[in-house]
């Protein structure tokens, strides 16, 4: 092929070389016969001249280059010209310059040096207010950014390793996969305390605040979306209170379902030298979740969770010993047992270098498994035991907010308030009234709400 070309290109210079001649030799004849003439009419010439004007045309000498004009274009309809400007540089549209952009000095991933598939972490950090240069990592500044990853910076250069799912700037998202261990050491409140149930005629107080914990463990396998289980317990309350009188004349609010049968169904409970009464109760859960990661600012979670909370409450009478009544019982007990699944919240934004907000919401649609258990016993003679369960839908509500504190890149103290509610409970005091009946606690009362509040400390610890 390349032989057959070379000598096509041979021939059509053979063949050109005659019309060129020929050319030369016309324009030779005409310059001449153009000389002749005009030296027999008197009009001076020169020879290069006369060939000239032979030569190949050229513009006219005395007309100029017509320009070109935008307006002289045909335009279908519905077309407009938006720019008398043609530079290379800027249009103008509606009075306003508009810079241009050659598409071929864009950026790809393959100039920025990038490959294709998942988004993979960066070491160098991402960029945060006043550090929009367009290059990854070149940004070492500490403040708060704003904008869909602004402010991470905030916690990147704290020691330890690079910082972990951490989100993105405008280079793209960077986060590689990690796991993350968090405790929490919770100091909270039960306020689930009803004095105008009680039996006796002096009250409880409320209980103290009480420690218990919450252990989470999770996993981000990828920049988006996640799983974790937690677990909260073991919560537990108890309050009591105790009178005496050597006079032995305490008696109590209760009534016997017949008032005829008052010496034989209460004596236990009148002319006592001494009363006890106490309350306690206890709170666990159990939650597995997936999680959805937002910039590592907002994660937001579904999942079910499992709820146990008990009460127990215990109220003795005793009579001098002298008086031949043994001590009277009364004992109230209640079990929920909530299966339901939640939605969550929790969500950060950086105050400063190391100091962020912290904020968390917790709601869930449960069914209450309620259980009761009633006893009464006069004078060593059990006279009720009754029990009851039943299913319930319940509610529960949890918020929090607080502070966390960066100790490295990948591990935060934090610390703050939460309000825990739950409604649809089965309480204790609500299983029976002042009348001692057989009915008595026959039928478990799933009406009662409650508050948990308090504080809590811990860490988390990313890796």
């Amino acid at each position: 092929m390349i032989t057959h070309g070379g000598q096509d290109e041979r021939r059509s210079q053979v063949k050109g070389i005659p019309m060129e001649l020929s050319k030369m030799f016309s324009r030779t004849v005409r310059s001449g016969f153009l000389l002749t003439a005009t030296s027999l009419l008197g009009i001076p010439m020169t020879g290069g001249e006369a060939f000239g004007q032979f030569d190949r045309p050229t513009t006219p000498p005395l007309l100029q280059t017509p320009t070109f004009n935008l307006n002289d274009l045909p335009l279908e309809e519905g077309e407009q010209i938006i720019s008398s400007t043609i530079d290379g540089e800027t249009i103008e549209f509606e009075g306003k310059p508009y810079r241009t952009f050659d598409p071929n000095q864009a950026s790809t991933m393959d100039s920025l040096g990038l490959s294709h598939g998942d988004p993979s972490y960066s070491p160098q950090g991402v960029m945060a207010r006043g550090c929009s240069t367009g290059r990854c990592g070149t940004c070492r500044s500490c403040g708060t950014g704003r904008g869909i990853g602004g402010g991470v910076l905030s916690a990147v250069d704290l020691g330890g390793r690079p910082r972990v799912g951490m989100g993105g700037d405008v280079c793209g998202p960077v986060c590689n996969p990690y796991r993350y261990w968090a405790a929490d050491a919770l100091y909270m409140k039960n306020g689930n305390v009803n004095n105008s149930r009680l039996p006796g005629y002096f009250g409880l107080s409320d209980p103290d605040f009480e420690l218990g914990a919450r252990i989470t463990y999770g996993a981000v396998p990828n920049c988006r979306e996640g799983f974790e289980f937690s677990f909260v317990g073991l919560l537990e309350w108890e309050t009591q209170a105790l009178r005496t009188d050597p006079a032995a004349g305490i008696i109590s609010n209760l009534l016997p379902g017949d008032p005829l049968l008052l010496p034989s169904e209460l004596t236990s409970f009148f002319g006592a030298d001494a009363q006890f009464q106490s309350l306690e109760s206890s709170f666990w859960s159990f939650e597995a979740n997936r999680t959805l990661i937002g910039w590592d600012v907002v994660k937001i979670l579904y999942g079910a969770r499992y709820i146990d909370y008990q009460e127990d409450f215990l109220f003795v009478s005793s009579r001098p010993a002298a008086d031949g009544v043994a001590p009277g019982v009364l004992r109230s007990s209640t079990d929920n047992r909530m299966l339901g699944a939640q939605i969550g919240i929790d969500m950060t934004y950086p105050l400063t270098c190391r100091l962020w907000s912290d904020a968390r919401a917790r709601a869930g649609a449960y069914i209450n498994f309620a259980e009761n258990n009633f006893q009464f016993i006069n004078d060593a003679d059990t006279r009720i035991f009754n029990s009851d369960d039943r299913a319930r839908l319940a509610g529960v509500l949890e918020l929090g907010g607080g502070l966390r504190y960066y100790l490295t890149n990948n591990l935060f103290l934090r610390g703050g308030g939460e309000l825990w509610y739950m409604t649809q409970v089965a309480s204790a005091l609500d299983q029976f009234g002042v009348t001692m009946s057989p009915s008595t606690g026959s039928r478990v009362d799933v009406r009662d709400d409650l508050f948990l509040f308090g504080v809590y400390v811990g860490a988390e610890w990313r890796f």
